[in-house]
């Protein structure tokens, strides 16, 4: 790593290499170091708060040059000007606060280039937790010496903010708290100190003593409350978000819906992607009359009742996405009160035809259907003219009756691209399918059960694949990895967890695989070191790999 950074600190040196080249040796280096840095971590006590060093030059004298994975670059340039903001942006995502910090004090030029504000608004910072903050605390004094905008607190203890917490909000557009401990009082006089603020996550505790407040965040676009707050808290709100575009209440309880209902309506003119889980009957019920000058593009719920659901969508014609997390019961008809939904998720607990929920869905782009079976033998959808747009097909826990003519169907969706199948059990219904070739790109298998002869015949369809993921699936073996690799001459990425496999299928990806750009196998038993070499040096192949 220090022979990296020594090279790109070079301003006499006359090579000039692509920085395309540069991109992928950092790819290559990023791999090593995630590894090499999970094993320091194990070493480290959680009991020493981290200490802000400057770094020693005889120790970066004796590291160990990771020759193998990359070498020298030399780079012609006057200072870091031409080196792409996305590089520099690679080397600097993984650092917490410390990190960054040492990482400013190596020279001036490293000063200017992390401070910089188009990288700086890149970057979330997150503090290590446990932290006390308070004035003169050391994190204080990384994040006041910075500008950063994006910040993460996580169980943080916060005190008297009110004499510091100007040094560092100034520039702050997004803020997420998660499990602070900090008073009511003390975290709206922060918010009231965070005027540019973007984006709020809120997961702390609320007291039963709520502040008058006097203030608004007209910035604010995006709020998610995570906790339980009490009623009273949210008449806080409607006053201090006043223009809210997203609002995500993942639980409403029983005794907060009327305050909840309201809210809603003071930011109906301006919201237009609404998250809600929990609730009882009654506020569902009394949600729509709420909806009048609502018009959402975007909505996620936890409903159960589909004729509560089916007379609340009618109100929001203007919905593209819909996520429902919930319903018992699936008797909708979603393409008659949701003309322009481009996205459909959906968690059914029943049996269903599946005809009215399918039925003339023509702008719909993506489509996940789980833990849904069908009552029917055959699934009568007609691909082509219900789904004419569809490009992402999800299904998990799904029951296929007929997988022949499920492939038979799928050509006639004419830009379908990705299809995933998580939890899908074929080991019964196995019958040949010789189909003419599809042109799907990506294929995602993860915890299914299927014979060889079908994941063989799967593979066959589709040789214009470029992203292939196989997870948790027991008969995924080399001879898997061997015909899929033979097959798909444009695979870009392959990723697989917990499978049969050796390093007779890192040797198949060399052999058959000219497009590779990223390699990820995890939890698949020893690989010999060799063997992740020569793939590494394989068209500069990323490689992920985990025992």
């Amino acid at each position: 790593m220090n022979r990296s950074v020594s090279s790109i600190s070079s301003n006499h040196r006359t090579t000039s290499p692509r920085m395309s080249d540069m991109l992928a040796r950092i790819n290559q280096l990023e791999a090593e170091m995630k590894s090499e840095i999970a094993q320091c971590r194990r070493q480290l006590t959680t009991t020493v708060p981290a200490k802000v060093v400057r770094s020693s030059s005889a120790k970066l004298t004796r590291a160990r040059s990771l020759d193998g994975v990359i070498g020298a670059v030399e780079v012609n340039v006057s200072g870091f000007a031409a080196i792409p903001e996305e590089l520099l942006w690679k080397i600097c995502r993984d650092l917490n606060a410390f990190q960054l910090c040492q990482a400013r004090l190596i020279c001036r030029r490293w000063n200017r280039i992390i401070g910089t504000s188009s990288l700086m608004d890149k970057l979330k910072v997150r503090l290590p937790g446990g932290c006390i903050l308070k004035s003169n605390c050391e994190e204080l004094g990384v994040l006041g010496g910075s500008r950063y905008t994006r910040v993460v607190l996580d169980r943080c203890m916060i005190l008297k903010p009110a004499g510091w917490w100007p040094l560092v909000s100034g520039g702050l557009h997004s803020l997420n708290l998660i499990y602070c401990n900090v008073s009511t009082e003390e975290l709206f006089e922060m918010l009231k100190l965070t005027p540019n603020l973007r984006n709020l996550t809120i997961g702390v505790h609320f007291g039963s003593n709520v502040p008058e407040v006097n203030f608004q965040l007209v910035a604010l676009k995006k709020l998610n409350i995570q906790s339980i707050i009490e009623p009273e808290s949210y008449e806080i709100f409607k006053t201090v978000c006043p223009g809210l575009r997203t609002l995500a209440l993942p639980h409403v309880d029983k005794d907060s819906s009327l305050k909840v209902l309201e809210f809603i309506r003071s930011v109906g003119k301006t919201l237009e992607n609404l998250s809600v889980q929990g609730g009882d009957d009654k506020f569902w019920t009394n949600l729509p009359e709420e909806f009048e000058k609502v018009r959402l593009k975007r909505f996620t719920c936890g409903i159960k009742d589909s004729r509560m659901l089916e007379k609340l969508l009618q109100t929001q014609p203007s919905i593209e996405e819909l996520i429902l997390t919930g319903v018992h019961d699936a008797d909708l008809e979603l393409g008659k009160t949701l003309p322009n939904l481009k996205r459909l998720e959906i968690l059914v607990r029943d049996t269903l035809d599946g005809k009215p929920l399918l039925e003339n869905l023509q702008q719909l782009e993506h489509l996940k259907l789980e833990s849904i079976e069908f009552s029917k033998p055959e699934l009568n959808v007609n691909w082509s003219k219900d789904f004419p747009n569809l490009n992402s097909l999800k299904l998990k826990s799904f029951d296929v009756k007929d997988w022949k003519k499920f492939f038979e169907d799928c050509p006639r969706i004419k830009i379908l691209n990705s299809l995933q199948l998580i939890s899908v059990d074929a080991t019964t219904k196995i019958t040949d399918f010789n189909l003419p070739k599809q042109n799907l790109k990506t294929l995602k298998i993860s915890n299914c059960k299927f014979q060889t002869h079908f994941i063989k015949q799967l593979l066959n369809l589709y040789p214009d694949l470029e992203e292939v993921s196989l997870e948790r699936t027991a008969d995924i073996t080399d001879a898997i990895v061997q015909k899929l690799c033979q097959n798909a001459k444009r695979l870009r990425s392959f990723s697989v967890t917990t499978c049969k496999i050796t390093e007779s299928s890192v040797e198949h990806l060399i052999d058959h695989c000219g497009a590779l750009e990223k390699v990820r196998i995890w939890n698949c038993g020893t690989i010999p070191h060799n063997s992740w070499q020569r793939l590494r040096k394989h068209r500069n192949v990323q490689v992920q790999y985990k025992v």
